[in-house]
């Protein structure tokens, strides 16, 4: 496993919050010094390669993945795509009870619940 793939790993799970240089270099034990010259090579990497769309950006001192710029209308129109995921009946009973009892606690809304199952 290279160090790349590591912190491509990290990137990827860090999402748009993205992870800082100390944060890599504690995770994998690496000096900071490294890190950074990881990075740079996988930003020249992800430059270079046309069949990649992704694209490594430091913001505020954390890194993160995004989209190159050229796929901005491809993800636009998928963002208008409708999302059809419809919600389980647990969390239609949770949402229900939150619009009906707000403000409400979670151990509240548990306890409705548990005697929502009872009265089945």
């Amino acid at each position: 496993m290279s160090t790349l793939a590591e912190i491509e790993a990290l990137l990827f799970v860090a999402g748009e919050e993205g992870i800082r240089i100390r944060q890599l270099a504690e995770l994998l034990s690496l000096p900071p010094t490294g890190i950074q010259q990881s990075l740079e090579k996988l930003a020249k990497k992800y430059e270079k390669d046309q069949d990649s769309s992704l694209a490594l950006i430091e913001t505020g001192g954390a890194y993160r993945l995004v989209t190159k710029p050229q796929f901005a209308a491809v993800l636009k129109e998928y963002s208008k795509a409708p999302i059809n995921q419809s919600l389980s009946r647990a969390a239609l009973e949770t949402l229900s009870i939150i619009a009906y009892k707000q403000p409400i606690t979670r151990i509240e809304i548990d306890a409705i619940r548990g005697l929502i199952q009872v009265e089945r």
